[in-house]
């Protein structure tokens, strides 16, 4: 699967249209984040973010806004993402454990950029695999791609000459949400799980930060 970085969207489809490689945006990221050494410097984005509605792996209507007084970590992806997904929600894994008891004000939410083929039970019986305290979100093509827009994730449909059908290749950062339903934070694919850990901490010790 072809990893799409955090671009904005434009940008992003002049460079599709133009088969060109894509490159990572910096904006959001911290240099440190890579070796997990090192404050973090949490962002405010006035374009990137938001509140939204979809429904949860319960099959009931889930808001963002219904977590505030909890950090958030997001994340977009599909169940049958062979590398990027897996590997991300095994370190999401990790990083709910190294909070400690701070985990239980931290939730982790799988968005679907797969509709068609990720149903709120398959979603709920693949995430418990990991930790059953993730949720999974789904909607439908269109919800998706308006909560996508919101937080500037690009995802796209790539046919393939086997069983499983297609695949989609999509942004692979992790978003921190903080207690207030505001996005402080954008982590890279493999930032390390330290750095991460102090990006939630502070958000939950400093909501004012």
């Amino acid at each position: 699967m072809k990893v799409i970085r955090h671009l904005p969207l434009v940008l992003l489809a002049a460079l599709l249209l133009l088969g060109g490689c894509i490159k990572e945006e910096r904006r959001g990221y911290e240099e440190g984040s890579k070796e997990g050494h090192g404050d973090i410097g949490l962002q405010r984005f006035t374009d990137i973010g938001g509140d939204f509605e979809l429904i949860d792996q319960n099959n009931k209507p889930f808001k963002l806004s219904s977590l505030k007084g909890k950090a958030v970590i997001l994340f977009f992806g599909y169940l049958t993402c062979p590398d990027v997904c897996p590997t991300t929600l095994m370190e999401l894994k990790q990083l709910r454990e190294d909070l400690g008891r701070d985990a239980e004000r931290m939730q982790v939410l799988f968005v679907s950029v797969d509709p068609e083929r990720d149903t709120p039970e398959k979603l709920k019986d693949y995430l418990t695999n990991f930790d059953p305290a993730f949720l999974g979100l789904t909607g439908t093509p269109e919800v998706i791609a308006k909560v996508a827009q919101q937080y500037k994730v690009a995802y796209s449909r790539r046919e393939q000459r086997s069983s499983m059908g297609y695949t989609v290749d999509h942004s692979a950062a992790s978003y921190l949400v903080d207690t207030k339903g505001e996005l402080r934070y954008i982590f890279a694919f493999k930032t390390k799980i330290p750095f991460m850990v102090k990006g939630v901490k502070k958000v939950l010790e400093y909501p004012e930060a």
